[in-house]
């Protein structure tokens, strides 16, 4: 039986008190993903509070996507995904450990190789430059959620294949190489998955999953890393705040039409 014991002398509305309760059983493992809730009911009479009160408790955690209804059986811790933030450059393991969750890395290829020419002009660098491809099977719990591959500049990264290399790569680039990551840009494209990428993944080829390009940016505007990421479709989820801002006015007072977004597909 986890802790729900709420304070009613507390500002904190009581809704809200069982809400951090529940996550935080959850985060500690308390509440494992498929673990059935005790019933709306069970845990009003459990905590003396009203069935109202747990209800929108509930629904609060259904909409963050840590509980999921199923109509017959009840209410269920679901199955994390993998968060990704659209509004800032952080790293796999860093997702990971915010989760709760412990981040792996299984190294399937290491090298250094002449970079190819599309490789070449998203590092801004001549084709043939000598690049560090990394090529990473990364793991929530012990479960494969993405297959990565990086490229970065090899006079960037002095003996970085000889470092360990199953944790995170942006720490080791701001220690070891001093490396400060300013930003990054990312492009998005749902694919199916190939029959090789798919058994790496544990599921079914053609199951549908994300491609991530991030290119980095380090200090002096220079481009340190190529990402290319494939996701598992349903253990990913991404999230950004967005912002309305008001419209530019043109001298005669009507709204300026907005610039063309140009779009480029891939082959």
């Amino acid at each position: 039986m986890i802790d729900l014991r709420l304070d009613p002398a507390s500002p904190v509305p009581l809704y809200h008190q069982l809400g951090d309760a529940i996550r935080r059983a959850i985060r500690d493992g308390g509440l494992v993903p498929g673990t059935r809730l005790p019933s709306e009911m069970e845990i009003a009479g459990q905590v003396g509070i009203s069935r109202p009160t747990v209800r929108q408790a509930i629904h609060q955690l259904t909409q963050e996507g840590l509980l999921v209804r199923r109509r017959g059986l009840g209410t269920f811790v679901r199955e994390q995904k993998a968060v990704h933030r659209l509004d800032e450059i952080g790293s796999f393991s860093e997702a990971m450990k915010r989760l709760g969750l412990k981040p792996g890395a299984r190294l399937l290829a290491r090298r250094v190789i002449p970079a190819p020419r599309a490789v070449a002009e998203m590092l801004s660098i001549p084709a043939g430059t000598p690049v560090v491809t990394l090529r990473r099977l990364r793991t929530a719990d012990g479960e494969p959620i993405l297959l990565n591959t990086a490229y970065l500049p090899a006079d960037l990264v002095p003996h970085l294949l000889a470092r360990d290399l199953t944790g995170s790569l942006y720490r080791l680039l701001e220690s070891r190489y001093h490396l400060q990551l300013r930003w990054a840009t990312e492009t998005f494209e749902p694919v199916s998955l190939r029959r090789e990428d798919a058994v790496r993944l544990k599921v079914r080829p053609g199951s549908p999953g994300l491609l991530v390009e991030r290119v980095t940016y380090a200090q002096a505007e220079r481009p340190v890393e190529l990402s290319q990421s494939l996701i598992r479709g349903d253990r990913c989820k991404f999230y950004t705040r967005l912002e309305r801002r008001p419209a530019a006015v043109s001298s005669a007072g009507a709204p300026r039409a907005p610039e063309p977004v140009v779009a480029t597909a891939r082959r």
